[in-house]
């Protein structure tokens, strides 16, 4: 065995973290999305570390050998952010979430120190144009293909686990993702375009209407307007380039003129398309970059943590989130890299991020000014680092765009310094005694890292589906197996446990009280070891709760209504302006006994917040639990004339309830069809037509059709 052997091991192996993107597991993990690219991808680069490692220790002050370790201001640059990442989360309210981030993003320190290895070890195996070309070139093949499954799920919406969507996910699991990918595949293969002939620039024409289309099927609005920054950056340096570029400064001329007439024709005409920006989900985005901005003044150094964005969302939660949804209330991330990195690594996080692109862009310049040949390169390269930045504006990073970052940083670290012009012929024998061990190491670090939290993550799974199959003991068995693999996510697994079994407690206690029992304890322990984990997580403490209050109460009458009143006195400490605390309180007060004090709470909740249908609706599942129903209709009433709009599925099939048992059988036809266009459960849809058979009434489209927004609030009786 000698170095050559291992390099070209080194770069299959490079190769083979770039097919990460199209991991895709359903039916298997939990976050099959997710999971699958995270432990696969760190596998790699562990195995890539040992190998470097022996490779560093057989060429160690040998003439001509290849070592690729040399310390660029770049390479500084991305060793800086790094300690940032690790500072912050030493300094910062939640170390252990930090370094793990949960199984949802499982994008924790651990997991992005692991692209900043990538980051080295690419430029350690890649060091010739002709690697790189490979490289990218492969890269540009799996994005074709991500690509193309996005096409697909866009003629067939249930294509591969899209379930409908009109936004394609491909197998990256989010819209945004792909824009951002197909943002990459364009500006890559725009440049070797223009370096290549033949068959390979065919191939990267080809691959720049692939990138251009996963951009706009994404539908990600800030992928689009990084897109025309871009273009229009490059443009302009076309233009002011010089006389010798005449040509191409007349086009560039031409085509500026065009844009710029054409945007400001359409801004007229609709002028809503830059405030789409910020309308619906949108204007959420907006609301939770104010609270980073907000939460950002607490820690201003180093900010709350990396990955603590959540933490912070809840201590400064706005309550006008709940307008919008549930849905929208829950922030895990700012959705704007600057705001989130801002918030979770302080000052010294956000400076350090920006120094990569600051650096990274002086590089270019120099290597552009030295090389006429790299121009074309520079200006591409430059375009595509700007056009990532405008994207990270409206988004946040995923595993798939640390792995195009780093990637393309590497290339650029390599690009603008000097490339090996040839291969090195020189290669030395590597002894057993020296990589054998480093293997062995890195096997051992793979499972305790990786096979670990996979295993685990695939019992959870497991537990959740033999729960729903009523199953129940055996759920038990496979969840507690979970929790043998160790996995740093266990918190996780015992979180989307115990809201299995919030739902399938009720039909296990009404065949085996002593089962159920057990199955509440199981559940119960481990929500109090996640809570004991992360104390800081008030939506954990919701579902605790819960789970408590189900259980605890109701089916066992268990001793613990203390315990539920410390977790809302806690919630609400850890998120003052929660809505959801006071309506878990309300459902407390109900499941006590204690109606009228319920109603009263929740007619203060619907007087404080008239625009959120929440209240409404849970006023009106009070008033059905007391079996008062004929208050239930006037309720309803009063929130759609007050503007209220019921977008959750639950709430809309509660409306056509009610109203139907009333008799108001145009109304409950209308809820039930807005119900079955959320949901598309064809049970929801044959109560829509038996009614409509039954009535003789066609179904509306709009609540204009047949209700009288004429009546005031005021002659609508009192809640």
């Amino acid at each position: 065995m000698n170095t050559r052997t291992l390099r070209r091991v080194g770069e299959y192996l490079i190769l083979a973290s770039l097919v990460t993107p199209l991991l895709f597991l359903p039916g298997y993990f939990v976050f099959p999305y997710v999971v699958p690219k995270a432990v696969v991808f760190r596998g790699l680069i562990i195995l890539l570390t040992a190998i470097a490692i022996a490779i560093m220790v057989a060429e160690r002050q040998k003439p001509g050998a290849e070592t690729g370790g040399k310390i660029t201001p770049l390479a500084a640059a991305v060793g800086v952010f790094s300690l940032s990442l690790l500072f912050s989360a030493a300094f910062g309210v939640d170390w252990y979430r930090s370094l793990w981030d949960n199984h949802e993003r499982m994008l924790g320190v651990f997991t992005v120190l692991h692209y900043v290895v990538f980051f080295f070890l690419a430029r350690f195996f890649l060091r010739r144009e002709e690697q790189w070309q490979r490289a990218f070139f492969f890269f540009i093949g799996v994005g074709i293909v991500v690509v193309a499954i996005g096409i697909m799920q866009r003629l067939q919406p249930d294509f591969l686990g899209n379930r409908g969507a009109y936004r394609v996910v491909s197998t990256l699991g989010n819209p945004i993702y792909l824009g951002g990918y197909g943002l990459f595949i364009f500006g890559i293969s725009l440049i070797y375009f223009f370096r290549s002939r033949g068959w390979r620039r065919a191939y990267m024409a080809v691959a720049d209407v692939f990138g251009l289309v996963g951009i706009f099927i994404s539908g990600t609005r800030g992928t689009m307007l990084g897109l025309l920054v871009a273009i229009l950056l490059a443009l302009l340096a076309i233009f002011f380039n010089g006389k010798k570029y005449s040509r191409a400064r007349v086009g560039a001329a031409v085509v500026l003129s065009l844009l710029v007439v054409s945007g400001s024709l359409a801004l007229r005409a609709r002028p809503s398309l830059v405030n789409s920006l910020f309308e619906g989900s949108g204007r959420t985005r907006l609301m939770a970059w104010q609270v980073g901005w907000r939460a950002w003044h607490d820690y201003p150094v180093f900010g709350w943590g990396s990955n603590n964005y959540y933490y912070a969302f809840n201590r400064y939660y706005d309550p006008a989130f709940l307008k919008f949804g549930f849905q929208e209330t829950w922030f895990d991330n700012a959705h704007n890299v600057f705001v989130n990195t801002l918030t979770t690594q302080g000052v010294v996080g956000l400076a350090s991020y920006l120094a990569i692109f600051v650096v990274a862009i002086v590089l270019l310049w120099r290597r552009y000014r030295r090389n006429e040949k790299f121009h074309l390169t520079a200006l591409c390269l430059v375009a595509l680092l700007v056009a990532h930045l405008v994207h990270n504006f409206f988004v946040f990073e995923n595993s798939t765009s640390y792995l195009y970052f780093f990637l393309l940083l590497a290339y650029i670290d390599q690009a603008a310094g000097v490339m090996e012009p040839a291969e090195n012929k020189r290669y030395y024998p590597v002894h057993l005694a020296v990589f054998l061990p480093a293997l062995g190491l890195a096997l051992a670090a793979i499972f305790v890292t990786d096979v670990n939290a996979a295993m685990a993550n695939h019992l959870g799974f497991r537990s959740r589906v033999l729960l729903a199959q009523g199953k129940t003991l055996e759920g038990m068995l496979t969840y507690k197996k979970a929790g043998s693999w160790r996995s740093p996510h266990y918190g996780d697994i015992a979180w989307d446990f115990a809201n299995s079994t919030l739902l399938s407690l009720p039909r296990v206690y009404s065949l085996d009280a002593g089962l159920a029992r057990r199955l509440y304890d199981q559940a119960v322990g481990g929500m109090e070891w996640y809570i004991w984990r992360y104390p800081r997580d008030v939506r954990a403490r919701l579902v605790y709760m819960d789970l408590l209050r189900s259980g605890g109460l109701v089916l066992f009458e268990l001793p613990v209504k203390d315990l539920v009143s410390e977790q809302l006195r806690v919630a609400e400490q850890l998120s003052p302006s929660r809505q959801q605390i006071a309506y878990s309180r309300v459902t407390f007060l109900a499941g006590t006994g204690q109606m009228d004090e319920a109603v009263a709470e929740t007619k203060t909740l619907i007087a404080r917040d008239p625009f959120v249908a929440d209240g409404y609706f849970t006023l009106g599942r009070l008033y059905q639990f007391g079996k008062q129903y004929k208050k239930i209709l006037p309720v309803l009433d009063r929130a759609i004339l007050a503007g209220v709009r019921f977008t959750d599925p639950e709430q809309q099939i509660f409306a056509a309830e009610s109203y139907e048992r009333e008799g108001r059988f145009r109304d409950a036809l209308y809820w039930y069809d807005q119900a079955y266009r959320a949901n598309g459960n064809d049970r929801v849809a044959y109560k829509r037509d038996e009614l409509s058979k039954q009535t003789a009434l066609a179904t509306p489209t709009a609540l204009e059709d047949f209700f009288n927004f004429a009546k005031p609030v005021s002659s609508t009786p009192e809640l």
